[in-house]
C-alpha cells in the first residue's frame, strides 16, 4: 500500500478491531461485513501465505462496505475490484520469492477460466430456454453461429439449471472473472495504477458507469450495448492467453 501510495494502515485495522483472527474448518478464507453499524474483516487463519492474499481481498472489499444494505452496483463491482488487487499483490509475493503464491495464482487463474465459460454456458442456456421453451444443437448454432460449443451447453443441461445458479450471479461471476483479469494486465502494462482503482472505491456504490471508465474497462464514447458486447467477447479471450493460464 505504502509503497502505491494508498492510505491504509492495517495495523491501526487490526488494533481496532476491525480485523480478526479466527480457525475454524469451514472452506471460507474470509469475509467483510458490518456488525452493529461497525465494519468487520474476519480471516480464517491457517498459517500459510493464503492468509495475506485473503487479508489483501478483503480489505479491498472493507473500503467500499455499506454500513447498511447493499447496491446492484457494488454487487457487481466489488469483486472485480478484490480480484484485481489480489492479483497485483499475489504479484509482489512472488517476487518477494514465495512458491507458494505462484502455484496459487495458477489455481486462482484456472478457476476464474472454469467459472467465466460456465457462467457464460449458463447464460446462453437461461436465454435459449426463455425464448424457445428448449435447447436443442440446432437451436444453439441459429442463436450462436459463431460459437462451435454446444457439447458444454449439453452437459449443462444434465443438471438442474434453475437450482444450480442464479441470473445474477452467473452476471456477476462472468463480469468478475474476465474484468479483473482485464484490470490486471492494465496495471501490468502501465495504463492503470492501484491508486486509480482505489478511486473507484468511492464511486462504485452510486456509478457503475464512471467506474467502469475509471477501470479502463469502456472508454467514455463508446457505451453502448453492441459496444459493451463486442467489448465483454474481447475481454473473455484474455483468460485464455497463454501467459496468464497454465493447465
Amino acid at each position: 500500500y505504502k509503497k502505491n501510495n494508498i492510505n491504509i494502515n492495517v495495523y491501526k485495522l487490526y488494533e481496532d478491531g476491525i480485523i480478526n483472527f479466527t480457525n475454524s474448518e469451514t472452506n471460507i478464507l474470509g469475509l467483510s461485513t458490518n456488525k452493529n453499524n461497525k465494519q468487520y474483516i474476519e480471516i480464517n487463519y491457517k498459517n500459510n501465505i493464503i492468509d495475506s492474499i485473503t487479508l489483501i481481498h478483503e480489505i479491498s472489499h472493507n473500503c467500499n462496505l455499506l454500513l447498511e444494505g447493499e447496491t446492484q452496483t457494488r454487487s457487481l463491482t466489488t469483486e472485480l475490484i478484490a480480484y484485481t488487487e489480489e492479483l497485483i499483490f499475489i504479484d509482489y509475493l512472488i517476487d518477494k520469492g514465495y512458491e507458494d503464491a505462484k502455484k496459487f495464482q495458477n489455481i486462482l487463474l484456472n478457476s476464474f477460466k472454469a467459472k467465466s465459460f460456465t457462467a457464460s454456458y449458463w447464460l446462453k442456456t437461461y436465454l435459449l430456454c426463455n425464448k424457445y421453451q428448449d435447447v436443442t444443437e440446432s437451436i444453439y448454432i441459429e442463436e450462436f453461429p459463431n460459437n462451435n460449443d454446444y457439447q458444454y451447453i449439453d452437459i449443462l443441461l444434465d443438471f438442474d439449471i434453475k437450482g444450480r445458479m442464479s441470473l445474477k450471479t452467473a452476471l456477476e461471476i462472468l463480469f468478475y472473472s474476465v474484468c479483473s483479469l482485464h484490470c490486471y494486465i492494465e496495471y501490468k502494462e502501465n495504463t492503470l495504477s492501484l491508486e486509480d482503482i482505489h478511486i473507484v472505491h468511492k464511486t462504485i456504490n452510486t456509478n457503475l458507469y464512471k467506474s467502469l471508465i475509471l477501470l479502463r474497462i469502456i472508454k467514455e464514447d463508446d457505451f453502448d450495448y453492441n459496444t459493451i458486447q463486442k467489448n465483454i467477447e474481447n475481454l473473455k479471450t484474455l483468460i485464455t492467453k497463454k501467459e496468464l493460464v497454465q493447465i
